[in-house]
């Protein structure tokens, strides 16, 4: 089980200007994106519960990546945009999260992302339409006969539907919005749109196919108005839609007030719908700081008076962070630590201007932080520039990606109570790790340079349906060999998931010595990542090396294969190899 900090990037990231802005005009224009620049991205993906998410797409304009077992994704490229960046991350059965992004030449950043899993609100029948009580609240009206698939063609039977409404307080708002607020009205102004009640909705057909509403209708939907908003609500409210390809929020028509209690409206297609009050909007810029440095990755929550989620911003070098903010509010800026334990509070606003606040110094009180510098090289004692600093304490892991200099140096906020960190370099495109560091908790953490030039002692690794999958023995995966004398044969498998009692790798070999075997059917069987064998296609496992005694190794690689799984689906098994250590022999 691979459980990670949730770190969400909130609102439009900006560490590259915070200079005092003498403007007080509201801005009310797109921020301006020049050309193509080169930049590396570290996406980590983990659901609610921290736990990572692999086969998750990650799409940042043209580039794209898939994640891997660690939910990692790493985009290397020359082709993002200079300055705002949509990062669109999916995977089935969990909502789709959007995230944007500043890019400059020549940076790394580390986005951490969240998703949430759907639940089926209800179904329906498109010959009868009908009703659909949205998770916490809400509803959405469908017609008849109003559904197509995403092609246009008229769909016919059950349609499913996962629905949720997401109040302005909602403790799931960061992980189920998209990050930014900002927002197009009728008159084209930009401007700030402050979540007062939204509704998430998506349409599949029984098969998971994606369904919309048909050109030309419309389906209605109801969004309660919230309890701090029953004795001011008014009588009517702007609607605004996500736009998934600009990363902006949209105004497309308006809710009335009903029964004083929601507001409802039509739409003619379904993404995330708002209710917003609408603010001009400003830059808010400012530093975190602990004594004279500045420390970077660090996650800074924004809360308006009323205790709604406007957002987060994550610090970039020295400390910078900077974001939008709607005028005339005052707000709390909050700083959490890795458990989401909030260890730094300060009220700020309100403000009629651009506004660069004074550093906030979080080491006046007793938090509990290191910053983590080094670096690591290869075997030839040269810069790794490929490897990721893997930080786990307290049951979390957090992967660092280095600068472009291959230099790490970033703040980790760890819980309360923690005394100890791991860090390790780990090269997941050669199976490459280094020696584990166990360092002491403190503002400094420098681990010097370090040779990530060892075979991890086990490592899994392979490509499964497109996905990559990488294991490597910690706390999180659990090896398993078992060198079976008396039934002449090998049991190998690997255990993760949330609960550890998922099979991601499974494999028994008729054999008991080095030698190319082929396996598939009963008792000889194999699973990868819960795919079980139906028996049909059996795989060639090499084994290069087969010890004799509990701590030995058994090493081999498996030839690349499609085959068919249990549930009747079609997979293609790449560059598997793996090396898993006995611990039983009978």
């Amino acid at each position: 089980m691979k459980k990670f900090p949730h770190f969400i990037l909130i609102i439009l990231l900006s560490f590259f200007s915070c200079k005092k802005d003498t403007n007080d005009a509201p801005e009310t224009t797109a921020p301006t994106t020049g050309g193509n620049v080169s930049a590396k991205v570290l996406v980590q993906v983990t659901n609610t519960s921290g736990s990572a998410l692999s086969g998750a797409s990650v799409i940042i304009g043209s580039a794209s990546a898939t994640t891997d077992q660690n939910g990692l994704a790493y985009i290397s490229a020359s082709t993002f945009s200079a300055g705002r960046n949509l990062i669109k991350v999916s995977k089935s059965t969990y909502f789709k999260s959007y995230q944007l992004l500043e890019i400059a030449n020549g940076s790394s950043y580390s986005v951490a992302v969240v998703l949430t899993p759907k639940t089926i609100a209800g179904s329906f029948s498109t010959a009868a339409g009908g009703t659909i009580n949205a998770t916490n609240g809400g509803s959405v009206v469908f017609s008849a006969s109003s559904i197509v698939d995403m092609n246009g063609n008229v769909y016919s039977g059950t349609v499913n539907v996962t629905a949720v409404y997401i109040a302005p307080n909602a403790t799931n708002a960061s992980s189920v919005l998209p990050n930014s607020f900002l927002g197009y009205n009728a008159s084209s102004q930009l401007k700030f749109a402050e979540n007062h009640g939204a509704l998430v909705v998506e349409l599949e057909g029984t098969s998971g196919q994606a369904l919309q509403i048909a050109s030309g209708n419309t389906a209605q939907i109801h969004i309660p108005v919230a309890a701090s908003d029953l004795s001011t609500a008014p009588s009517s409210i702007p609607l605004y839609y996500f736009d998934e390809s600009s990363g902006y929020w949209k105004e497309d028509g308006s809710a009335a007030l009903t029964g004083g209690t929601e507001f409802v409206g039509t739409v003619s297609h379904f993404t995330f719908w708002m209710c917003p009050y609408v603010y001009n909007h400003f830059q808010l810029s400012g530093s975190v700081v602990c004594g004279a440095n500045g420390l970077d990755g660090v996650k800074v929550s924004v809360y308006n008076q009323w205790g709604s989620y406007l957002g987060s911003v994550t610090t970039g070098p020295g400390g910078v962070w900077s974001g939008m903010i709607p005028e005339t509010l005052t707000f709390n800026l909050v700083v959490s630590d890795i458990c989401g334990s909030q260890v730094y509070t300060t009220g700020v606003g309100p403000f009629s201007s651009a506004t660069n606040l004074p550093a906030m110094d979080i080491c006046t009180g007793s938090v509990n932080y290191g910053v983590i510098t080094g670096t690591f090289t290869d075997c030839n004692n040269q810069t790794d520039h490929n490897s990721y600093c893997r930080v786990q304490s307290n049951g979390l892991t957090k992967f660092i990606a280095p600068l472009p200099s291959g230099y790490f140096n970033s703040a980790v906020l760890f819980c309360t109570g923690s005394t100890s960190a791991v860090i390790t370099g780990v090269n997941m495109s050669n199976n490459q790790v280094s020696i584990d560091t166990t360092m002491n908790i403190a503002p400094t953490m420098n681990f010097g340079t370090k040779q990530v030039c060892t075979t991890a002692s086990e490592f899994c690794t392979f490509v499964l349906a497109g996905t990559n999958a990488y294991y490597t023995e910690n706390a999180f995966a659990n090896f398993t060999g078992v060198l079976d004398l008396t039934q002449n044969k090998i049991y190998l498998t690997v255990v993760s998931g949330q609960f550890m009692n998922e099979t991601h790798f499974s494999v028994t070999i008729p054999n008991t010595v080095a030698g190319t075997y082929s396996v598939g059917g009963s008792p000889f069987s194999y699973s990868f990542i819960l795919s079980g064998n139906n028996g049909t296609v059996n795989l060639t496992v090499n084994l290069t090396n087969v010890g004799t005694a509990q701590g030995d190794a058994i090493e081999g690689t498996i030839n690349n294969v499609t085959f068919v799984d249990q549930g009747g689906n079609s997979k293609t098994l790449a560059n598997c190899s793996f090396r898993i250590l006995i611990d039983t022999v009978q």
